[in-house]
């Protein structure tokens, strides 16, 4: 179940069912093909956007108003930190989360204490620290992997220290 800090209880409870839209929508597809859904902070579904045959990702249009966005991760993995780079570039997405297949729900939101530049610092430190995290160099496979790991592990352990509270 969602709990973005952000919006209200009646609020969490309807992107509880966009959660469920969003698997609804994948179900029967390509193992792998993303579907997302934004809604704004009064509750209000903007649409689900699913992955086409040639690209099993996808981006919906960014939002002149403040909004959370909700998409499928069929791994059931936490948020990647793909996902937090979409959070930070995007100045009115106030939160993303990711629904596993299994219903697990991985959260992250722009919470008081958030400021753009401080997180870009930190990210830009963070990319220093694991600059393999995303190499597809078959060699370096492994510590890359480690690396990505890591890098979404400190992301958790330490966002709540630059303005993102994250859950699940």
């Amino acid at each position: 179940k969602p709990f973005f800090q952000g919006v209200s209880n009646k609020v969490n409870g309807l992107a509880q069912e966009y959660a469920r839209g969003v698997l609804k929508k994948v179900q029967g597809l390509e193992v792998g093909t993303e579907a997302v859904v934004n809604f704004t902070k009064d509750g209000k579904c903007t649409g689900y956007y699913v992955g086409g045959q040639n690209s099993m990702k996808v981006k919906p249009p960014e939002m002149q108003v403040p909004y959370y966005s909700l998409h499928n991760h069929p791994s059931n993995g936490i948020l990647s930190p793909e996902d937090i780079f979409q959070l930070a570039k995007h100045d009115n997405m106030k939160g993303i989360g990711a629904v596993g297949h299994d219903g697990a729900l991985h959260t992250c939101e722009k919470v008081f204490g958030y400021k753009k530049e401080n997180f870009n610092r930190w990210m830009d430190g963070l990319l220093e620290k694991y600059p393999l995290y995303q190499s597809q160099d078959a060699n370096k496979v492994e510590t890359a992997l480690k690396q990505r790991i890591d890098l979404a592990n400190e992301l958790r352990q330490d966002g709540d220290k630059h303005g993102l509270r994250f859950s699940g």
